[in-house]
């Protein structure tokens, strides 16, 4: 569920000529998982006497990263990814192909990078990103937190006519994410908030606080912090002239799912919220149910899959229940129980070993992990007081489809006679609602579509029915 960036800080001196290196160049990174596709494209700055270079990784959802330090002597390169200790080391032949060697986590693999031409570098055309001149009001707005006395600030559509219209707030999911939760150049709450605006729904879409013009700090804040402020989102639309405060609702992604399913539990005024590949299962499972799933489509072993789930759910329940001082030697005995009776040359060939305990005792230190782990949704989807909606993708590999959506049958309830709890999985979709081959991650910023028209119908038409 957390977005993984990368920033890279790249130590460089330069003495190759410009017309070796300028232009477009493409390796590929293999290991025993993945194929990592990458692009670089350099360009020579000559009032700096530097190169300039720009990566793209779709996989990992690196769009024209800019790099502006590259250290070149003769004719080798040397780039230096400190943010994720991983170095590239190279040399140029015949200028037209970089052969040398990617250096990460004590692992050294080829990577040959291959001069192409502008036309064979990656494309991302997002056909579906709204465009102006709009067919609606669209304009920038600020909100305040009382309670963290923070400013948020958004952007606000709403249809062009002096009628109250009912309105809807976007929680957008885990990561710093700004006001159209963009990911790989896809803009979906901009999306959502076009067409909900066209069918004449007020929407209301806010930076996270700490992220681009909002304020507050990101890296300190919890699930429950961001439902402050999406309470407050809430509260300024209930002060709007043009908003029916009687039918507010609103619409989260991801963990902003989870946080739909809070303020539907808490917030009585409500009229309506809608879960998105919203988690329904307790959070340590989920975290452990992704790694499993991930797994899954990587091909891996079904030994190692299982022992890595199994210790990750013991281990999220250790993190959970014990004192950091703990941590260590009880997570040592659970490595034990689940690897060692696994051959070692397995073990060895997925880099399985207990570098994996102090990865999970540092990530686990982060205040917003400490507290989504021992998250449960069942608390909140007992006690509804609002109609509820909660979609799943039936590819999704972060809040897979299945085990979240029977545990949402079986428990979500309404305490008000009237509310209608619904739920729908869409076949072939995956985290972000795009129609996906696999649902891996790393197809997100390969794919066109930024999300389904399906479900942007049923998500108006859900509205549309039951909000009077």
């Amino acid at each position: 569920m957390k977005n993984i960036i990368f920033t890279f800080i790249i130590l460089l001196n330069l003495t190759l000529s410009a017309q070796e290196l300028q232009g477009y160049w493409q390796g590929q990174l293999n290991n025993e998982l993945q194929k990592i596709n990458m692009q670089f494209a350099f360009s020579y700055d000559s009032s700096r006497s530097s190169y300039i270079a720009y990566l793209t990784i779709p996989q990992q959802m690196i769009i024209r990263l800019k790099i502006n330090k590259i250290s070149v002597a003769d004719d080798s390169i040397k780039i230096n990814i400190s943010n994720f200790a991983a170095k590239y080391h190279g040399k140029i032949f015949d200028n037209d192909s970089i052969i040398g060697n990617w250096y990460q986590s004590g692992m050294s693999l080829p990577l040959i990078l291959y001069r192409i031409s502008e036309v064979d570098t990656f494309s991302f055309n997002r056909p579906q990103n709204p465009l102006p001149p709009f067919p609606y009001i669209s304009k920038d707005v600020e909100f305040y937190n009382k309670k963290d006395k923070i400013k948020l600030a958004g952007t606000i559509t709403m249809p062009d006519s002096i009628s109250k219209h009912p309105a809807v707030v976007l929680i957008s999911g885990s990561g710093p994410q700004d006001r159209d939760e963009s990911l790989a150049l896809h803009k979906p709450f901009a999306l959502i908030a076009d067409r909900l605006t066209k069918a004449g729904i007020v929407v209301l879409r806010y930076d996270d606080r700490g992220v681009a013009k909002s304020e507050g700090n990101f890296s300190n804040a919890t699930t429950f912090d961001f439902a402050d402020d999406a309470k407050a989102a809430i509260n300024w639309l209930k002060n709007q002239p043009f908003v029916d405060k009687n039918n507010i609702g609103v619409i989260g992604h991801s963990e902003g799912g989870i946080i739909a399913f809070y303020l539907a539990s808490k917030e009585k005024n409500l009229k309506f919220a809608i879960a998105l590949a919203g988690v329904t299962i307790p959070c340590d499972q989920l975290i452990a149910l992704q790694t499993k799933k991930m797994m899954q489509l990587y091909d891996m072993p079904t030994q190692i899959t299982e022992a890595y789930y199994n210790f990750y759910l013991q281990a999220l329940q250790i993190i959970k229940t014990e004192t950091n001082d703990k941590w260590k030697n009880i997570l040592d005995s659970l490595f034990n129980a689940n690897f060692n009776n696994l051959d070692s040359s397995l073990l060895s060939k997925y880099n399985i070993d207990k570098s994996l305990i102090n990865q999970l005792t540092f990530s686990y230190n982060n205040i917003w992990l400490k507290t989504f782990i021992n998250i449960d949704p069942s608390d909140y989807l007992k006690n509804l007081n609002c109609n509820t909606l909660a979609l799943f993708g039936s590819k999704d590999v972060q809040v897979p489809a299945a085990e979240n959506e029977e545990m949402f049958k079986q428990i979500a309830m309404c305490k008000k006679k009237s509310c209608v709890v619904e739920s729908m999985t869409f076949e072939g979709l995956n985290h972000l609602f795009q129609h996906a081959n696999t649902g891996s991650t790393e197809e997100y910023a390969l794919i066109e579509e930024t999300m389904s028209d399906d479900v942007l119908e049923k998500i108006i038409n859900w509205i549309q029915k039951n909000i009077y």
